[in-house]
């Protein structure tokens, strides 16, 4: 068995280290040949800087930081999406099921017309089924009322349905 975690994604996108923890010896000494065969190599400064950072805890406090921002934005999700939200943690992107009246791909044409972007479920969908939901990255933006307003600007449109959309057709 293999575990593989990047820090890119909970840390620090800038910081594009990888560990993999490998505990049974013969699988370790396959992997390492299977990995040289990439030729992929991270700058030695980044693995130098990253193992220091796990080593003097400095990665636990930025990843303690990260946390307690992702829970604000979704205390913040929750509160604007009442009934609608679902989600918890401290991740940084949220499952929103939507209304019946509303697909996927419709709501996510119609948000994007309002400078709105989420992400249609049959996007990480792997067959032919897929949720009636949306996938809302709570940690896109940077600042935090703006992202409220997008929320709220969000909020609005669930409400309304599809219909009191038009196209106009030239």
């Amino acid at each position: 068995m293999y575990y593989i975690s990047t820090l890119s994604k909970c840390l620090t996108p800038g910081l594009r280290v990888a560990f993999v923890l490998i505990r049974a010896s013969h699988e370790r000494e396959r992997f390492l040949v299977a990995l040289r065969s990439f030729a992929l190599m991270v700058a030695p400064l980044t693995a130098a800087l990253a193992t220091q950072w796990i080593l003097d805890g400095s990665a636990d406090g930025l990843m303690e930081g990260v946390r307690n921002e992702a829970r604000r934005r979704h205390w913040m999700a929750r509160d604007i999406l009442a009934g609608r939200y679902s989600g918890a943690g401290d991740g940084l992107h949220v499952w929103l099921e939507l209304p019946a009246y509303w697909t996927p791909s419709q709501l996510a044409r119609a948000a994007d017309s309002e400078g709105i972007a989420v992400t249609p479920a049959e996007a990480f969908a792997t067959g032919n089924r897929s949720v009636n939901a949306i996938r809302i990255s709570l940690g896109n933006i940077k600042d935090r009322g703006r992202l409220q307003a997008g929320l709220q600007r969000l909020s609005h449109l669930l409400a309304r349905r599809p219909d009191s959309f038009s196209a106009a057709v030239v």
